[in-house]
């Protein structure tokens, strides 16, 4: 069982991979480019975070770095009824270069990216986190539901090529983006729980186990960056408009709207069972060495169960969407820029949109020092900080983390996340 859903669990836990979803910034400076000057834009940026409404940094860092998991480690966990948790890891790099005519369409560019993605998130019950970790011994006599727990990691590159249109109103100068991508699938693991019940009989012995469940996964034997297991496409949409009479602008990002079909060697295991052992107790789902079973039970026949509907098939499932709407007001002659901004991801077990507030100043010697509140999401209260510097009119980089108090108190913070980013215009 611990390679269906409770391993699964584990798995996603352990994950050190993460991104950075509350930034437009590589739409905002499409905006800035200018046929007459400053022509051409690249960028290379690196993002990560993990977030989590139970789980501490300590205790993923921990698992990732496959140290010993204390139950005093494990205690520090703030474990509620429904948890949930995500993570992503983003490397990109992109060219962007505007024309003074594109097509008959003045200032007109084009944007080309090719991206590295890693995500991952899940949403479980308490039950299944305390049967993980502590086995089903405290268990006896009483039934664990884990219906509507969910797991799901996914690994991908992208190449997108976009095109971007600077225009005038009334009100003020705007920028539209529309990009498409195609998209290779590497890595897909997806669980689905409709109806789950796991229960254990009062001396221990036996378990009974029912489940309405689907499992999908890619090939399993073909996991490298190199394969190619299935392919796909997206869109992105951006829109940023600049009201330079009032001191703002608004920004608004749609990112990864698409899918990806895994190929024909991928598996599908639908789960509708009922079953029982008789002679089995797990004294830990997190080190199977320690789960004895009767002398007519093996590890096979458990795994039948669960596996005996399995095939392989091509599916189609859709990515992790992002949705980004930022708003800046410009303060004391454009030294000090204040960010109100509300971010979401779909089909990602996400459970609100997380809300930021960021401040940052800009210095005379062009170095920029950003603050960062933000809420919701995944996790909690967050307090970041970031440093902004252009050292020329042809480079400057940015460093950034969303939450600056998880180096310090690991034991106590739920989410982590560092990003940077290399900018070159010419």
């Amino acid at each position: 069982m611990k390679h269906l859903y409770i391993y699964l669990i584990l798995a996603f836990l352990s994950l050190n991979a993460y991104c950075q979803f509350t930034d437009n910034y590589s739409y905002f400076s499409l905006h800035k480019l200018k046929p007459d000057s400053c022509r051409s834009e690249a960028i290379i940026s690196y993002g990560n975070f993990i977030s989590s409404n139970s789980i501490t940094s300590k205790f993923v860092n921990s698992m990732y770095q496959k140290k010993f998991i204390s139950d005093a480690l494990k205690q520090q966990n703030k474990i509620k009824p429904v948890n949930y948790f995500a993570s992503e890891d983003n490397a990109s790099i992109s060219y962007a270069h505007i024309f003074d005519s594109l097509a008959g369409f003045e200032k007109t560019g084009i944007k080309v990216a090719f991206e590295n993605s890693y995500h991952a998130d899940a949403a479980f019950s308490r039950d299944i986190y305390n049967l993980a970790f502590y086995g089903n011994k405290d268990y006896a006599g009483k039934t664990i539901d884990f219906s509507g727990s969910q797991f799901q990691f996914m690994q991908s590159q992208q190449l997108k090529i976009g095109v971007f249109k600077q225009a005038i109103s009334e009100e003020g100068p705007f920028t539209v983006y529309l990009g498409i991508g195609i998209v290779k699938g590497q890595n897909f693991n997806y669980l689905t729980v409709d109806t789950g019940k796991f229960f254990t009989s009062e001396t221990g012995e036996s378990i009974a186990f029912t489940a309405d469940a689907k499992y999908f996964s890619s090939d399993t034997a073909r996991k490298k960056w190199q394969h190619f297991n299935g392919m796909g496409a997206c869109v992105d949409l951006a829109f940023v408009f600049e009201d330079k009479s009032s001191n703002y602008h608004i920004s608004c990002a749609l990112t990864d709207i698409g899918f990806i079909r895994w190929n024909k060697n991928a598996l599908f295991v639908p789960v509708d069972t009922s079953v029982f052992f008789d002679g089995i107790s797990i004294d830990s789902i997190l080190w199977g060495k320690d789960t004895s079973l009767s002398s007519g039970i093996s590890e096979d026949s458990i795994l039948n169960a669960f596996y005996k509907h399995s095939k392989k098939t091509s599916f189609t499932k859709v990515m992790p969407e992002k949705v980004n709407l930022s708003i800046t007001k410009y303060f004391f002659n454009k030294k000090l820029f204040s960010t109100f901004g509300i971010s979401y991801m779909y089909h990602a077990s996400c459970p609100f949109p997380l809300v930021y507030i960021k401040n940052e100043y800009l210095f005379k010697n062009q170095i920029g020092v950003i603050a960062q509140l933000a809420g919701g999401g995944y996790g909690n209260f967050q307090f970041g900080l970031g440093f902004n510097a252009r050292f020329s009119k042809y480079f400057a980089i940015q460093l950034m983390s969303n939450n600056i108090i998880s180096p310090v108190l690991p034991e106590k913070t739920l989410s982590q996340h560092y990003a940077a980013r290399i900018i070159l215009n010419f």
